[in-house]
């Protein structure tokens, strides 16, 4: 069944929690993953565009597998999300791009969890 856009960003807002996702594992999560691919990306990106200028989540840069987390600028953001290669599975001694769910996020995610 395929997500409505709240609950993709649910979703996105959830996998940021733990630690910070791959952005193309926001695009593979049930819901999403029985569209085409050029869908899931723009159904994920716009998602993650307001989740971002919410303050919900934060974008990163990471050197896999192990790198240090750079966060991207907001100046950065479009460069980044409309590159392709942005949404791909990243190999192993190439840059990622990766998002985490900030404090405010986390607090905003469980007050609607509990409000269900």
């Amino acid at each position: 069944m395929i997500k409505t856009h709240e609950e993709i960003r649910q979703t996105i807002t959830f996998l940021g929690i733990e630690d910070c996702s791959l952005l193309w594992e926001a695009t593979v999560e049930k819901g999403l993953y029985e569209l085409p691919p050029e869908d899931r990306v723009r159904l994920a990106r716009r998602a993650i565009e307001e989740l971002l200028r919410e303050g919900i989540v934060k974008l990163y840069r990471c050197h896999e597998p192990d790198g240090q987390l750079e966060e991207i600028s907001k100046e950065k953001w479009e460069q980044v999300l409309s590159n392709q290669n942005s949404w791909l599975e990243p190999k192993r001694d190439t840059v990622s791009i990766r998002f985490g769910t900030t404090s405010e996020g986390k607090a905003a995610y469980f007050a609607a969890e509990r409000s269900k």
